[in-house]
């Protein structure tokens, strides 16, 4: 009736898998803002943005992202992490860590995947959870000035 063609097949490829953990971030999540500080715990499904301030634990079963103006004190549970801020935590624990070139980093890493930019500080231990051989990358993302 309307004399339509039928839509050609797709030619596309599947989308590749990223490898910043950030590139496919959820629909929804908590975010600590700037100029938040919060005191407690914070636990869920969705993923945590903080920018602010956090004393306390983070557990998600999503991202849990600390902002380079971030600040967490108390251990971090996840399915992936990324750190540019400060965290001091007896210990963070992920899939799959990486802390980006502004972080400061005081823990015990339990991973099984971890990527450090050149430039980070990192004091602590790394338990990697996994037996693929580690790889290594340069951060392309420059310093914040301060």
């Amino acid at each position: 009736m309307f004399d339509r063609k039928p839509a050609p097949p797709s030619t596309s490829t599947p989308a590749s898998p990223s490898r910043r953990l950030t590139d496919t971030p959820s629909q929804y999540g908590t975010v600590i803002g700037p100029g938040l500080h919060a005191k407690g715990e914070i636990s869920g499904d969705d993923s945590i943005d903080l920018a602010g301030s956090l004393e306390g634990s983070a557990r998600s079963t999503g991202l849990v992202r600390v902002r380079d103006s971030g600040r967490m004190v108390g251990d971090i549970s996840a399915d992936r992490l990324v750190v540019e801020g400060e965290v001091e935590a007896a210990t963070l624990q992920a899939e799959r860590i990486e802390i980006g070139v502004s972080a400061r980093v005081r823990a015990t890493v339990r991973a099984h995947s971890m990527a450090m930019a050149e430039g980070a500080f990192f004091e602590g231990n790394v338990d990697i959870e996994d037996s693929r051989t580690p790889t290594s990358f340069s951060e392309k993302r420059t310093r914040p000035q301060e």
